[in-house]
């Protein structure tokens, strides 16, 4: 089963646990590769698409994984309390994946989230309901550039920065760092109003994270 680098670095932060639910899983591939590697001894497929649910049950039939559990649900309400030691939500928007954790309210022993956008919008919240990222990082798949949050349950209080793009400083980051500093001078250039304030003060705070390493 080949993965992407987003998919290999989600996989690597899953112990070895009783249970990991992955919500919004679409093709399954990741929960596919978590049931390969023996990690968990059941894995949750959930998706609230009958389609996607239906690639992942042709995945799973193929490669005859018994401990899988496929289910087809809007959110975290296809689980039972209690029923999940590690929860994974990828693929989605940020704002999305707040609102599922907030319509949730429950509290997992970890969490590993992999917004596509929105990214300050979940960090905001994960501040707003003390859940604590132990790792905030970019990592660069397929050349598109990628957050992982890793949480738990704990005080959360980032800086501006943080909150807008993770609190890790690697070599992928540093890459993204070039690349968004690109497409924020080019919004500069031809934005007026709020837009190009809004970019202008992203631009800083790029800045101000590169200037910090030197």
């Amino acid at each position: 089963m080949k993965l992407d680098n987003r998919m290999n670095e989600i996989i690597s932060h899953v112990d070895k646990c009783s249970v990991v639910a992955d919500i919004g899983a679409d093709h399954g591939y990741i929960s596919a590769a978590i049931a390969e590697r023996g990690l968990a001894d059941k894995v949750i497929i959930s998706d609230i698409s009958e389609k996607s649910v239906a690639k992942a049950r042709i995945l799973i039939a193929q490669e005859n994984f018994q401990n899988v559990d496929i289910r087809v649900g809007d959110g975290t309400s296809v689980l039972a309390d209690d029923e999940c030691d590690i929860l994974i939500i990828a693929g989605m928007g940020g704002s999305l994946i707040a609102n599922i954790l907030r319509d949730d309210g429950r509290v997992y022993n970890k969490y590993i989230l992999s917004p596509q956008r929105d990214q300050e919008i979940l960090r905001a919240y994960l501040c707003e309901n003390s859940i604590l990222p132990i790792m905030d990082y970019k990592v660069k798949s397929n050349g598109r550039y990628y957050d992982i949050i890793v949480a738990e349950a704990g005080e959360y209080n980032p800086s501006e920065s943080e909150l807008m793009y993770g609190n890790a400083n690697g070599s992928d980051f540093i890459s993204f760092c070039d690349y968004e500093s690109t497409r924020l001078c080019d919004i500069i250039n031809i934005a007026t109003g709020d837009k190009k304030k809004n970019a202008e003060n992203r631009l800083e705070l790029i800045k101000n994270r590169v200037n910090s390493r030197k």
